[in-house]
């Protein structure tokens, strides 16, 4: 937008362009929402509320899709604890908004959870009409199915973190080992029986077998510890986060990272097979953020460039050979990306700026600088660090819809965004 243009304009004083952005950001953003919508995203549909407040409504991460098969309903999460991170003995209500009446239906509760990523909510594939979530019970975290009326269906010892699209599997980790070391993600409740190893033999990604409800160790923390070892390895800890399936099942991709207390964490971006095999490291560049797949093959990833020049997004295939980076003078940070559901399409966000301004974008995935804006809105001040509102835009299964969550209104509640050119 042209707005933009001015005020990163080297022809207008620094004082000048600081005047008229505090003017923008606070004056105009408040009193007439209307024109800064108009100036900032054109005429772009605005963001609309489908939960309301006092409670917060929120899904969680951005590479699940909160929508039924049906579309009629929008799975979500209901807080009573506000602003707060979560402890253990919280409760979260599960549930789903019926998109007709934007009425929240509440249908279980759960106790592991978090505000990034919930309790792991989702569809259960090729079963339209349930959902899986994790729970805590008798002192250990598992997962349970229900169906939309509420019946429970299944119960499994293990948590979930991803499923397998075809396939009646999902893939685990140690949900109470990222409380201790990344709580945003992990949960409250329950002590990491490896807290005082560095790397264990018996802690990594685990496989469950939802038939059987069995699961097992593919790929261990001290697998991945002693391939390549770094320096900054000595003395850190480790963990894995973030696994995700590829479109098909073929793959799966996760992160592995490690920490020197008081340091901040490094990664590395690993893919295998959907059973373990076929171990590679992708980037091991330190720095490796949020990604998705594009297909079997191929990942778009947030991450330090191999001859360390800086982060941008790349797409990197499964051998480590990046496809493309896309210029940071693009996107100067990290976003949470994902592909439209015919792969067109990228959607992302931004982490506020100085004036606590979040961003939503989308742009073709060949034609990056001609990036569309599609919102921009406040982060509550609440909403920081472990408790953070991040955006985390998910697609409609149909490309026409994204979902956002957001504190701009005061209160962590669910958005929609039509998108009627990204078909």
């Amino acid at each position: 937008m042209w707005v933009n243009a001015m005020l990163e304009s080297s022809y207008l004083p620094w004082r000048a362009r600081q005047r008229i952005a505090h003017y923008l950001e606070r004056t105009l953003y408040q009193q007439r929402p209307d024109w800064y919508q108009r100036l900032f995203v054109g005429k772009q549909a605005t963001a609309k509320a489908v939960t309301q407040g006092p409670d917060h409504h929120f899904f969680g991460y951005y590479d699940k899709s909160p929508w039924s098969e049906d579309g009629q309903y929008l799975l979500a999460h209901c807080s009573q604890i506000g602003f707060s991170q979560p402890q253990a003995g919280d409760a979260v209500t599960i549930g789903m908004v019926a998109l007709v009446s934007q009425q929240f239906i509440p249908l279980a509760q759960s106790y592991a959870w978090n505000y990034q990523q919930g309790a792991m909510l989702q569809w259960l594939p090729n079963a339209p009409t349930q959902l899986i979530f994790n729970d805590f019970v008798a002192g250990h975290f598992i997962s349970r199915v229900i169906d939309i009326q509420g019946h429970a269906v299944a119960q499994y010892d293990t948590p979930v973190y991803a499923l397998h699209p075809k396939l009646p599997l999902g893939y685990s980790l140690n949900f109470a080992r990222l409380a201790r070391l990344r709580p945003d993600y992990g949960y409250c409740g329950s002590d990491d029986p490896f807290a005082d190893q560095m790397s264990p033999s018996e802690d990594g990604v685990f496989l469950l077998d939802m038939t059987a409800n069995h699961s097992r160790l593919i790929i261990s923390l001290a697998q991945l510890a002693q391939l390549n070892p770094l320096d900054s390895m000595s003395g850190a800890m480790h963990w894995v986060n973030h696994i995700q399936v590829s479109p098909k099942g073929d793959r799966i991709a996760f992160l592995h990272r490690w920490k020197i207390a008081g340091q901040a964490h490094q990664s590395r971006l690993y893919s295998a097979a959907s059973d373990g095999s076929d171990l590679r490291c992708l980037l091991d560049t330190q720095m490796v953020s949020h990604y998705d797949w594009l297909n079997e093959s191929q990942l778009m990833v947030w991450a330090n460039t191999v001859d360390d020049t800086g982060c941008c997004y790349q797409l990197v295939d499964i051998y480590g050979q990046t496809q493309l980076a896309i210029d940071r003078s693009v996107f100067a940070g990290d976003g949470h990306c994902s592909f439209s559901p015919d792969r067109r399409w990228v959607l992302t966000d931004t982490y506020p700026d100085l004036y606590r301004k979040q961003e939503l974008y989308v742009f073709e995935v060949t034609k990056p600088k001609q990036k569309q804006r599609l919102a921009r809105l406040l982060s509550c001040d609440a909403a920081r660090a472990t408790i953070r509102c991040d955006l985390h835009p998910r697609w409609r299964q149909d490309g026409k819809q994204v979902c956002i969550d957001s504190s701009h209104d005061g209160t962590r509640q669910i958005y929609l965004l039509n998108l009627d050119q990204a078909g």
